[in-house]
Parts: C-alpha cells; structure tokens; sequence
C-alpha cells in the first residue's frame, strides 16, 4: 500500500482514477505528480477530465519525457491529437439499451402519476408516495403553495364535506406542496366537483386532482387559475 500520492505515481505502472471533481481534486494528477512518474505508467481516466494537468502532460509527451498511454473519455484540447492518447466517447448513457430503459421508466413513472399520484424523480415536485389501501375509495391530488396553514385548510374543507380521511401524505420542495389524501367513496360525482370547487377557494391552492379507483373514469382536474 503506498504511503502517498507521490509514492503511488513513482511505484505504479497502471494508474486508474476514481475520484469526484471538486476544488480538492483540480489537477489530481499535477505536473509534479506526472514528472515522477515511470515514463512507461499507463493512466486510466474515466472520473473527469479536470482531475489530470493535461497541458503539462502534452508537454512531458512532446518532450519524449513520457510514453505510457493516456486513456481517458474527456476531449482534451491538449491531447486529443496525440498517438499516445485513446480518447473514447463519453456515451454510457446513450446506448441503446440505456435510451430503451430511460424511455421505459419514464412512461412508467408517468403511468403511475396518472393512475395514483406518485411523483418520483421530478425536477420541480417532492417525491410523493403513498401505497393504495382499499379500492372502495377515491384520491385527491392537491397542490398548493407552501406556506404555513395549508394543510389545516385543506384538512378542515375535507372534514366539512362530511368525508372520512383514510390516509394522506404531505410532501414539499421549495414553494411548492404536494397533498395525495385518500378518502371514503361516499360522495356521488357532483358532490365531489362540489368539494373540488370548495377545495380550489381555498387561497394558495393550485390544482386538484380526483383519482377514481375501482371506476373506469380517470377521475377529473381542476385548476385555480387566480393563484
């Protein structure tokens, strides 16, 4: 085991970087580092490119100071051209394989939106989540701002309704709330757009969302175009 980084580039005669890019690990691999090592070392990149001085490593190279090869997956300004240098794409996440999955979860995730609410890997909304219980119920899907007292509001116009409240979730992110609240199926479909209308005065609600389970009809949307 080598006992520093300098000892590790004299010694080696493969290097493999894995470390993150950060401020620490600007030039990783520096020009002092790159001089001690064998002229022979080969060095694996597949981290980023910035953990390498790739301008003092061109300069070892063009000096005949360095022969081992650079492989790396960063286009490099310096080294690009050079016969020592593989430089491969950078396409691991664009194969194939990986578009047909990244398609495949996507349609998934949206599926699950519209049939039940969840929201997971979402750029804008909190990862919102909650197991279905019974089929003899409906789900509304609220979004509100997220300001202090939004969930008493919508808690209390649930209660005057005269519903039961199976379960709920609340989540958040930024200055947006996300409510997924499960409730008795008791309400006939006008009562229901009643307590939508109700639900949708309610200042700092966004949109709602009834989700009908055990009924062929999606369910229906209503957005409070005053906030």
């Amino acid at each position: 085991r080598a006992g520093s980084l300098k000892q590790l580039c004299e010694e080696c005669d493969y290097i493999s970087l894995h470390v993150p890019y950060m401020k620490e690990t600007h030039h990783l691999i520096s020009a002092e580092l790159l001089k001690v090592m064998k002229p022979t070392c080969h060095l694996v990149n597949f981290a980023r490119g910035e953990l390498v001085d790739t301008a003092a490593m061109r300069t070892l190279y063009d000096s005949g100071d360095r022969t081992g090869r650079y492989i790396s997956d960063f286009a490099d300004e310096h080294l690009h051209d050079h016969p020592r240098v593989v430089c491969m794409p950078h396409l691991g996440a664009s194969t194939a394989e990986a578009e047909e999955n990244a398609a495949s979860m996507a349609a998934m995730e949206i599926m699950d939106f519209i049939e039940t609410g969840t929201v997971i890997n979402s750029v804008n909304f909190p990862t919102t989540k909650l197991e279905r219980i019974s089929a003899e119920s409906r789900r509304i899907c609220i979004v509100n701002k997220n300001v202090p007292g939004m969930l008493g509001l919508i808690t209390s116009t649930l209660g005057k309704s005269g519903v039961n409240i199976i379960q709920q979730i609340n989540t958040s992110r930024d200055n947006l709330a996300y409510n997924v609240v499960d409730i008795a199926d008791t309400l006939s479909e006008d009562q229901l757009s009643g307590l939508q209308g109700e639900i949708a005065k309610l200042d700092g609600v966004i949109s709602s969302r009834v989700i009908s389970f055990g009924h062929d009809r999606p369910g229906f949307f209503n957005v409070n175009r005053n906030n």
